[in-house]
């Protein structure tokens, strides 16, 4: 099932210049991979838009970096899901990114946008280019566009312009890069796969014992914990979280509420109440696996 146009355009629009809004409009955009092209177009509208600040499109930049994380994660297995993230990132951001940084400036010589948060999103761009480069997502050819739509920026603004982009400014998106942003990512990416083995696990056992016998009981078993655990990671109540950074705050979901109901009517499909669902607002149980990832992280 593919998002309609505005469904796309309005949780884009809603997206935050925090690490948490961040985070989870970059695990809906991989939730709804099989929409990626879609929602790359929308992206790319978005970011480019004039009437979009600066804030907010740091933030579309980061949830786009965050996208691009989780299918670097995944490189080796190049399946179908992965591939609909990809390829429209890879075929729209050059021309995006190099646009929106035009775009920005003729806000920033307008008054239309906070110097600062013109600066911010400028080097922001600068640093998530670089790590794709680093880290060979894109080759250094297609990177290249882009930063020499930066660079012509600090020619135009730095005192002292050099060839080399300057050291980007400490902020909360930049920090995404630093793992603020994706180490609760991979917290649900190591949870989430868990838990589909844990299901195919069960279905394989319920095949081979029709009577319900001891081997289909150890896998629901599994299967329950490995649900439990997910929960806990999509709430943030993830307590390894937790003693890894005492000083830190829980992170929040790393996706939507879509998934702590797809958590429920799995739960309640095992026969367990789930912490939230009562019986009546229970969502219906169907029998068959519907997977809310569309396998991407299968």
């Amino acid at each position: 099932m593919q998002l309609n146009d505005a469904t796309i355009l309005g949780r884009l629009s809603a997206v935050e210049n925090t690490a948490g809004s961040i985070t989870a409009l970059g695990s809906w955009w991989c939730l709804h991979a099989f929409s990626g092209a879609a929602i790359a177009n929308a992206w790319a509208a978005l970011i480019t838009h004039a009437k979009t600040d600066s804030q907010r499109r740091t933030a579309l930049l980061m949830s786009c970096h965050e996208v691009v994380l989780s299918c670097l994660q995944l490189r080796a297995s190049l399946d179908k899901a992965v591939l609909s993230l990809i390829r429209p990132i890879a075929r729209l951001f050059p021309d995006a990114l190099s646009k929106s940084v035009e775009v920005a400036e003729r806000q920033q010589a307008a008054a239309a946008s906070d110097v600062e948060d013109v600066k911010a999103f400028v080097a922001s761009v600068e640093q998530v280019m670089h790590w794709w480069t680093s880290a060979k997502v894109f080759p250094p050819d297609v990177t290249g566009r882009v930063l020499s739509a930066t660079a012509e920026y600090h020619k135009r603004h730095d005192a002292k312009a050099t060839s080399a982009p300057p050291a980007p400014a400490p902020s909360t998106a930049t920090s995404a890069i630093d793992g603020n942003v994706v180490a609760p990512v991979k917290r649900f990416l190591v949870a989430y796969n868990k838990f589909v083995a844990a299901k195919e696990r069960y279905q394989a056992a319920q095949v081979r014992t029709t009577d319900g016998g001891e081997d289909s009981a150890d896998a629901k078993d599994a299967l329950t914990r490995r649900l439990l655990r997910l929960r806990k990671v999509i709430t943030g109540r993830d307590e390894d979280a937790a003693d890894a950074n005492d000083d830190s705050e829980s992170e929040t979901t790393p996706g939507d509420d879509s998934l702590s109901a797809f958590v429920d009517a799995e739960l309640l499909a095992l026969g367990h109440k789930s912490e939230t669902t009562n019986d009546a607002s229970a969502p219906p149980v169907t029998a068959a696996f519907s997977d809310p990832l569309s396998g991407l992280f299968d």
